[in-house]
């Protein structure tokens, strides 16, 4: 890792930005810390309309090279060939950045915000082989693997000989603090009363985050006549998600919970949501880069 350590180089960091989540919020710290300690940045990523506005401000990143879905990488590798960055960062675990480094020959890193056995599912769950294969390929071609945990990290440490190493995901405690006025106002909006109970699950709408889960348990309590409400704060930005939005609709009708279950959609003052909330749910499956957490 001693090369991420050299001062004013240029490190192209490549990534999947399909909508907004908390991989976009976990990069934009991460490249502004870097540019600030002297990197230049070159941020790639394969986007599609729904996330163009929320790259407007991305602080930190001295270029910005957006791929649009099922778009060649040809002109952005004539650019990179013009531009030579020291080092490519691969911040997903597609293979757009390791295509670009064995083009330039250039050092790869991995970033690994979640475990390989969430990479595929389908009806019959992940294949062990899938699996198994993709950590080879990663260990086999990358220079260095960084992973947000030891849980992610595990699968490498045997394939990778010694370039697998953890680097905790940290808490914006200066951003993250209790706050009165903040959480008077989340009150306000939605009614709520002194007494009511508020629960919250702060995630996009996707099967990982077992928002059903929670369903069943607002359930229990409201059989046992506690008053609350669930706030379910996130967009469904694709077909997956709408579908997955339109099977817990059902459910929330067939557990008579319609009048305990606010809807949101994706917002953007989550510091003002968490302050708003008496409990924050956490039933996932998976967290990588946690807005909530």
């Amino acid at each position: 890792m001693t090369l991420l350590k050299k001062r004013k180089f240029h490190l192209a960091i490549c990534t999947h930005l399909l909508y907004p989540c908390g991989q976009l919020f976990a990069l934009k710290p991460l490249i502004a810390e870097l540019s600030t300690n002297g990197f230049r940045i070159t941020l790639i990523c394969r986007v599609t309309e729904k996330i163009l506005p929320w790259l407007d401000n991305f602080a930190g990143a001295s270029r910005l090279l957006p791929l649009r879905q099922g778009a060649s990488l040809i002109p952005v590798m004539r650019k990179l060939e013009r531009d030579a960055p020291d080092a490519i960062l691969n911040a997903t675990h597609a293979d757009q950045g390791t295509q670009i480094a064995l083009q330039l020959k250039k050092p790869l890193f991995w970033r690994l915000a979640s475990h390989p056995r969430w990479w595929w599912k389908n009806d019959k769950g992940n294949s062990q082989a899938s699996i198994r294969t993709s950590v080879r390929k990663i260990a086999l071609l990358a220079d260095g693997i960084i992973a947000v945990s030891d849980f992610v990290r595990a699968p490498f440490l045997r394939a990778a000989n010694g370039k697998a190493e953890t680097i905790y995901e940290g808490c914006d405690t200066v951003f993250f603090r209790p706050e009165k006025r903040e959480r008077a106002e989340f009150r306000k909006e939605f009614r709520l009363a002194d007494g009511d109970l508020a629960l919250g699950i702060v995630a996009n709408i996707t099967w990982q985050k077992r928002h059903a889960v929670a369903l069943k348990a607002l359930a229990r309590l409201r059989r046992k006549g506690i008053p609350l409400k669930c706030f379910f704060v996130g967009g469904a930005f694709d077909r997956p998600m709408q579908s997955e939005r339109h099977r817990l609709m059902q459910m929330v009708k067939k557990l008579h919970l319609s009048p305990h279950v606010v809807w949101t959609g994706f917002r953007n003052d989550r510091r003002r949501v968490l302050n708003g909330l008496d409990v924050v749910v956490f039933p996932s499956l998976d967290e990588g880069c946690s807005l909530a957490l």
